[in-house]
Parts: structure tokens; sequence; C-alpha cells
């Protein structure tokens, strides 16, 4: 949809962040619907992307969004910004100290 239509990119974004849980084909195409977004088409490069995350997410044990992967170390969840910030210095010591 980015790359297709920007300017409709932003409302199936928050179309589909709406939901709760899992999106199915169902839940899909009824955003793209609700957004007029429904005839722009998924090209190869994206489907490649979307797969190769997939396997990170299953490879990493990631079951949700946000996770961020500081160092060797995976937050799930959001995170207030001091304890991302302390999270951060702590990582980049240990990296010095190695």
């Amino acid at each position: 949809t980015w790359q297709q239509a920007p300017d409709k990119f932003w409302a199936l974004h928050q179309r589909l962040m709406m939901k709760k849980g899992y999106h199915d084909d169902a839940s899909i195409t009824a955003a793209k619907a609700k957004t007029g977004t429904d005839s722009i088409k998924t090209d190869d490069k994206t489907i490649d992307s979307l797969k190769m995350n997939l396997i990170l997410a299953q490879v990493l044990n990631i079951q949700g969004t946000p996770a961020t992967i500081i160092g060797d170390q995976m937050v799930a969840g959001a995170i207030p910004y001091d304890d991302l910030e302390e999270l951060v210095k702590e990582q980049l010591a240990n990296a010095r100290g190695k």
C-alpha cells in the first residue's frame, strides 16, 4: 500500500492496528475494503519480506508487537523511554566490557 497508494497507507495501518489479536484473510480483506485499498495487490518482494520476518519472529520467539531487541535482550511490549534508555546503556556497557 505504501508504494502504490501512500496517501491511503495510514488509514489502512490504523484500521489493521485497531483489531486485537491476530489477523486472518477475512479481517485483512475487510480492512482493505473499508480503506479503499482492496484493489492494491501485494507484490512478490513484499511477500518474501513478510515470510522472512515471520521466520525470524519464530526463531526469536517473538509473538507480538512491539518487540525490541537490544544487544542480547529482547523486550516484549511497550516500555517507558527511561527504561529503554537504561537498557541501551547497560547493553553498550556490556559490549564495551567484552
